[in-house]
């Protein structure tokens, strides 16, 4: 259809010209010839160059580096990068566009622990850290330029305790925060702009910050103040006949007014004070 269109196009301009020009024999006729040359090949070039945008797309391929075994190879979009059901932590990544000529290109930052939110990097550059065994615990990834005008990014990262979290898009944080939990992998997708999700966009990220919880931390025999841990998870020790000798409890006043009490009865004491609010209840040091 497209070259049938091209040859009605040139001979109705072939018969405008010599019907115009009757009278200019072969300089005339070369002339002729010569601008249809032209036209064509015009035509043609710009055909082409439409139909490859048509259907060439930009395309993403990424790497992480992991815990215990390195830099992996890159990965082509959608696919998974780092690992599953392992319990390694990504501590770096490296994003590449190919862009296809199109405008723009792709930035990304990553949250590291002990270190916070990083810098935005550019093109196959590295985000977080190698060689210093920190986790990553969150990521923003977005496009800048023309090509932010005609795709959307997605991504999504598989968390500690959490697995895989919904979708995040276009520098929207995906992970956690307030947790101190690991990433352990990632998938990335690109989207033409205002297509339809890979899927569920409900819950990218969760700052325990904004969550109610309850935490609390133990003295134990022989070992001293304990981790914090929240919402159900044993503190203290199990099977090793070690004595709980204080507590400390707190809330997350960030979203929960009010105060949380408790007390402790001691060996040789009995039942002590209310404390209150992160407070030590028990004994330090007395070995009760």
């Amino acid at each position: 259809m497209l070259f049938y269109s091209i040859n009605n196009n040139i001979s109705v301009l072939l018969k405008i010209i010599i019907k115009r020009n009757n009278i200019g024999g072969n300089y005339m006729k070369k002339l002729t010839c010569s601008i249809i040359v032209v036209m064509v090949l015009s035509i043609i070039i710009s055909s082409y160059i439409n139909i490859v945008k048509a259907v060439s797309t930009p395309h993403i391929t990424y790497t992480s580096h992991v815990q215990d075994i390195g830099w992996q190879d890159y990965v082509q979009e959608g696919l998974q990068s780092g690992t599953s059901g392992r319990s390694l932590r990504l501590e770096g990544i490296k994003i590449k566009l190919d862009n296809l000529g199109i405008g723009g290109s792709i930035e990304y930052c990553t949250h590291v622990q002990n270190i916070g939110w990083q810098d935005f990097v550019g093109n196959d550059e590295v985000s977080g850290t190698s060689g210093q065994s920190l986790r990553l615990e969150a990521i923003r990834i977005r496009l800048t330029g023309e090509i932010a005008t005609l795709y959307d990014i997605y991504y999504r990262v598989h968390a500690q305790e959490f697995g895989w979290l919904d979708w995040a898009k276009n520098g929207d944080e995906s992970g956690t925060a307030g947790y101190s939990y690991r990433l352990e992998a990632i998938e990335i997708k690109l989207v033409k702009k205002g297509g339809q999700a890979p899927g569920s966009v409900a819950v990218p990220f969760k700052d325990a910050t904004k969550e109610p919880y309850v935490a609390y931390s133990t003295q134990v025999q022989d070992i001293g103040w304990q981790e914090t841990f929240k919402n159900g998870k044993t503190a203290g020790t199990e099977g090793r006949s070690l004595r709980l000798e204080a507590i400390k409890i707190d809330i997350n006043h960030n979203i929960m007014p009010g105060s949380v009490e408790y007390r402790t009865h001691v060996q040789n004491i009995g039942w002590q004070d209310w404390k209150r609010n992160g407070e030590s209840a028990g004994t330090v040091g007395l070995r009760l």
